[in-house]
């Protein structure tokens, strides 16, 4: 317009800098777009089964995706200080309260009394060498290694360049990547119910939207329009299923009401009493193994 060209000075920084800026982030969609994780796939998916199914599925790519950046996080303020940095040596007036002492009432048979973490390694060594049970249990010699919060040592790490508080990295951590979990659980509620929000507005006009408002224009190639085809089909067919189910739901008897509750009810039981059937086995089971040492 005339008004854009009579910018002059910070205004016309300001504009400019905008303009950039909106350019920037097309360019930086279009990128992600191109590069998005199993994007033909999903679009594969979605084509012959249907937005229903590849929910699901987007659903996990996000779980994955969210995995991923906490284990990095921790992985980057935990783990690696952890295997670079030495801790800092304990005072010379510390004493080790791990440390192995001769109690006086066993002098005579000069048998060591050790901690309870000591007690428990010396245990844990002298138990069988069950490599895969130990690796899918997480027990055994799976306890000395990184994946284990008790490995970390809880004293500060040195450094030539920083004093690092590894103590305060875990809880700094944990507090961090659970405010990025609640985070991104809201942007997508918030992108969810937005939405919904736009397509209960045309909630009438639903059918006619995808069929006159579904097809995509920039489609080239035949195997794409197949597929597009395909998905607008599934989409139709969901959406009267789903009009289907909610018939049926609004139109049921008080009997069929009633047997769906008695049903749920009953399978609740069954679960909980299996629940209290294999904590009941668990804890036997380690009763006898306790008197079987003794």
């Amino acid at each position: 317009s005339a008004d854009t060209f009579r910018l002059q000075g910070l205004k016309q920084f300001k504009w400019q800098r905008r303009k950039m800026w909106e350019q920037f982030k097309m360019q930086w969609k279009e990128t992600y777009s191109k590069l998005e994780l199993w994007k033909h796939s999903l679009k594969k998916i979605e084509g012959n089964f249907g937005t229903g199914v590849v929910a699901f599925f987007l659903f996990v790519k996000w779980l994955m995706l969210l995995n991923l950046t906490i284990s990095a996080m921790i992985v980057v303020f935990v783990v690696m200080p952890t295997v670079m940095l030495p801790p800092a040596p304990a005072p010379p007036s510390h004493a080790d309260p791990c440390s192995v002492f001769i109690s006086p009432d066993n002098q005579t048979n000069n048998e060591p009394v050790y901690c309870c973490s000591t007690s428990y390694k010396l245990v844990k060594n002298r138990t069988e060498n069950e490599t895969f049970i130990d690796f899918v249990q997480g027990t055994g010699w799976m306890e000395s290694t990184y994946v284990f919060y008790g490995v970390y040592p809880d004293k500060v790490l040195l450094s030539d360049l920083l004093n690092y508080n590894l103590p305060l990295a875990y809880i700094g951590i944990a507090l961090c990547y659970f405010l990025y979990s609640l985070a991104s659980i809201l942007k997508g509620s918030a992108r969810g119910f937005k939405e919904r929000l736009i397509e209960g507005e045309g909630q009438f006009y639903h059918y006619c939207n995808i069929v006159f408002a579904g097809w995509d224009f920039c489609i080239q190639n035949e195997r794409s329009s197949v597929i597009k085809h395909k998905a607008l089909y599934n989409e139709i067919k969901g959406s009267l299923e789903a009009e289907r189910r909610a018939d049926e739901k609004r139109n049921r008897s008080r009997e069929e009401r009633f047997k769906i509750l008695m049903v749920r009810v009953i399978v609740n039981c069954l679960v909980i009493l299996t629940l209290i059937l294999a904590g009941f086995i668990s804890v036997s089971r380690k009763l006898f193994e306790q008197c079987i040492r003794r």
